[in-house]
């Protein structure tokens, strides 16, 4: 992905992880009926023990469900942080397009 993306995501570094983002098809009726949306990027983590933190960047590297670069870019600043001792999770996304952000509780 970052080398799909070069030039115009210059801060995506090779020699740091990235996840992809994967999404279930537009109508799909299988749960592994999915597609890449973006990339995590640049992450870093830090486990607190109980809390674990992961800083990255998303947004600048997303695709369409045909796998075509899209034309909504939004570069922004990352981080989701979980809690072993509750079970949550959140993510959140911050750049010049506003902010998001996502809670999610982990199941057993």
């Amino acid at each position: 992905m970052i080398r799909m993306f070069r030039p115009s995501v210059p801060k995506a570094r090779e020699d740091m992880p990235a996840l992809k983002i994967m999404m279930l098809r537009p109508g799909a009726r299988r749960e592994d009926d999915l597609f890449v949306h973006d990339t995590l990027y640049n992450i870093v983590v830090n486990d607190n023990g109980n809390i674990v933190v992961m800083h990255c960047w998303t947004g600048d590297m997303q695709l369409t469900v045909d796998g075509k670069i899209s034309r909504n870019q939004a570069e922004g600043k990352t981080v989701i942080t979980l809690d072993k001792s509750t079970g949550k999770a959140s993510m959140d996304i911050g750049g010049g397009f506003g902010s998001e952000k996502w809670v999610m509780t982990l199941g057993d």
